[in-house]
């Protein structure tokens, strides 16, 4: 009978899900890992539980599922899940450590970061992303993409979801513009199949030494050089810029110096990859709970009605700053900094204003007539 309550019991807390989790802050959990040091076989251990934190959070808001983000941030983050924790086991098998571990983990601030992320992009309207970078070894383009998919890989792993490959070349066949050293081009290219976060970059590798050893193994030395820009497509804006490189040295004839090259390759963009993903994360967390910045593009007759439309900017309840960008031939391109409180509602705001017609918008730009 009592097992049969207890089951009850477990199976109500699942069906209201956060509701019923709520009330606990943390949860006793018992794992296990293993790797070739007492470190590594802990680390794991407390990544383990941590996985399991996640699993009993059944919340349909956050829609996070065990060993998929959280998963992989704690490889970097695990610590900052865990409360306290004891070994009660550990052991050695001929270099393989097992350690077992009694830990509790802090639900309260896991529930915080899946509902955190996933605010975050709901308010942008789960948006979605390009990757597009060229690649060559030894100066010769390659066939298939070797850095695209560590980008891609990052993005997803933050819920962003990623334009289909097969799809972007389809794009990048008809629209030469999608490359690195043009982005307001490529954000273009962008908006066309809806795409609100680009990835551009390019990346290189290049042979640097050749040894041969004494039994005739030729061992090559490869550098990769990655260089990508983050941008958002309906304004052009830059975000992120960065770059890293790896070197990878190995041997073998043709094939090997192609494997080599790749890998160094694929390794120069591991090390920006989660890196760029964050600062465009922290950009948008910067909109959705501070200022956003809106590009308002406005038509009017003369300079006079532009002047005077500024000025009406400026008082709009929600406005911090207007910056005027450009100015030509009776157009005008406006930087608006607003609270984020306001950002939906701003151009509601914007047509109460006399005269005004707006004429198109997107997340992060108005286009509007003066009359």
């Amino acid at each position: 009978m009592r097992r049969f309550i207890a089951g009850i019991t477990v199976l109500l807390a699942i069906a209201v899900g956060a509701g019923a989790w709520g009330a606990f802050s943390e949860r006793v959990v018992t794992a296990e890992g293993e790797g070739e040091s007492k470190d590594e076989a802990l680390s794991r251990a407390m990544r383990s539980a941590v996985e399991k934190g996640v699993g009993v959070i059944v919340d349909s808001e956050t829609m996070v599922q065990k060993n998929q983000l959280i998963s992989d941030k704690v490889y970097t983050a695990v610590k900052g899940y865990i409360n306290s924790y004891d070994v009660i086991e550990q052991s050695e098998d001929e270099g393989l450590f097992t350690v077992r571990i009694k830990a509790s983990v802090s639900l309260q601030r896991l529930r915080k970061e899946l509902k955190g992320l996933n605010i975050i992009l709901a308010e942008k309207e789960n948006p979605r992303a390009v990757v597009s970078i060229n690649e060559y070894i030894d100066g010769a383009q390659l066939p298939a993409p070797v850095t695209a998919p560590v980008f891609e890989s990052a993005l997803r792993k933050y819920k962003i979801e990623v334009i289909e490959r097969a799809q972007l070349e389809k794009i990048k066949q008809r629209e030469a513009a999608m490359n690195y050293d043009d982005p307001m081009a490529a954000a273009a290219v962008g908006r066309q199949f809806g795409a609100e976060l680009l990835i551009l970059g390019d990346g290189s590798a290049e042979l640097g030494d050749v040894l041969k050893s004494y039994g005739g193994v030729t061992a090559y030395t490869y550098t990769g050089h990655v260089t990508v820009k983050a941008i958002i497509a309906d304004t052009g804006e830059i975000i992120y810029s960065g770059s890293a490189e790896s070197s990878e040295t190995g041997g073998g004839g043709t094939q090997g110096k192609s494997q080599i090259a790749r890998a160094a390759l694929k390794n120069a963009a591991k090390k920006i990859a989660d890196k760029a993903v964050r600062e465009v994360l922290e950009k948008w967390r910067t909109e959705v709970y501070n200022v956003a910045r809106i590009r308002v593009t406005a038509v009017a007759p003369d300079q006079e009605e532009l002047d005077k439309f500024k000025a009406e900017l400026e008082k709009i309840n929600g406005v911090e700053q207007v910056s005027e960008r450009e100015s030509f031939a009776g157009v005008s391109i406006y930087d608006v900094m607003v609270q984020a409180a306001v950002k939906k509602d701003f151009d509601k705001r914007v047509v109460k204003i006399e005269g005004v017609t707006i004429k198109s918008k997107t997340a992060g730009t108005l286009r509007i007539d003066i009359q």
